[in-house]
């Protein structure tokens, strides 16, 4: 059988099991069909925003590709350019919802602000260098080649700074969860209050995007340096994975810190305002910058 009578399903499906596309096609249900089955806002609708775009822009990559698996000769590179709207919402997504989880470790509003404005500027750097993949990508006609890797590496750099600063108020987060969790008891405890600061979902996405940058960086690659290069964009497609982990065990982990404190309340004692304020200041897997305005717990409506 000859590439020209593939039709063009088999190409699509030959298209989504090379690279393990379908793994991030998976991730982006998984999170749609969590969203249909939440309160559908607050963080919920961040990773919304990622997993759909994710969904979208690979369908439409894996097209691409099919397309060219079965021998046709039609040039739907513009296909790609278009597709970059796709991937800038679902990096921007991916870097918001960590800003959006950890930005209350600063207490002035006004310094908040400023890290709202200077992300915002590192988005249009980002959104401004994917543009330019797409162009090159057009150009091509092609999903990769190494001036469209050496491109991703510097598109990269900008969401390098922005993890850099996420990864500092992770830190910060972290340290005041433990320091908040005054009566700890076991390591258990310490292992949920560590999964709720979503140390394992930065580490992964920092790692990542260290490597993307390097390796993209790299001139006249070997075999061995495209495979790795290769393995580090199959280890990005588990990112809609992890975010929704990540969302899931907060969620869990909070109202559970949260039912477990409500019933320990006196039946006689009110559990209005006054229940709310205990749980914010001894919850010892809550912290108090959780619990704060705009914080996860009404976000996620646990």
């Amino acid at each position: 059988m000859t590439a020209t009578t593939i039709d063009f399903s088999t190409c699509w499906i030959m298209a989504v099991n090379e690279g393990l596309p379908w793994v991030q096609l998976v991730g982006c249900v998984m999170i749609m069909y969590g969203f249909l089955i939440s309160a559908r806002k607050g963080l919920w609708t961040i990773v919304l925003a990622q997993g759909l775009s994710g969904f979208l822009g690979t369908i439409i990559e894996t097209a691409y590709i099919a397309n060219t698996l079965c021998g046709k000769t039609r040039n739907v590179a513009l296909l790609l350019g278009f597709n970059e709207i796709n991937w800038i919402i679902h990096e921007s997504a991916t870097v918001y919802y960590s800003l959006k989880k950890i930005e209350l470790v600063i207490n002035s509003e006004n310094y908040r602000k400023y890290l709202r404005i200077f992300m915002a500027v590192l988005l249009v750097g980002f959104a401004g260098l994917r543009i330019n993949i797409g162009r090159l990508r057009v150009r091509d006609n092609a999903t990769g080649n190494d001036a469209i890797s050496e491109a991703h590496s510097w598109a990269f750099i900008i969401w390098g700074i922005a993890d850099i600063i996420i990864f500092v108020l992770l830190i910060v987060k972290m340290y005041r969860d433990i320091k908040d969790a005054t009566n700890v008891t076991g390591a258990g405890d310490l292992i949920m209050t560590l999964l709720k600061s979503s140390l394992l979902r930065l580490v992964i996405i920092c790692a990542n995007t260290l490597c993307i940058v390097v390796m993209g960086q790299l001139k006249n690659k070997n075999e061995t340096a495209r495979g790795f290069e290769t393995f580090l964009w199959m280890a990005k497609g588990t990112y809609p994975i992890i975010l929704l982990f990540d969302i899931l065990t907060t969620q869990v982990i909070i109202k559970s810190a949260i039912n477990s404190r409500g019933a320990t309340q006196s039946p006689m004692k009110s559990v209005g305002a006054s229940a709310a304020l205990h749980i914010r200041e001894s919850a010892p897997l809550v912290s108090k910058s959780d619990m704060v305005g705009e914080s996860v717990v009404p976000e996620l409506n646990v």
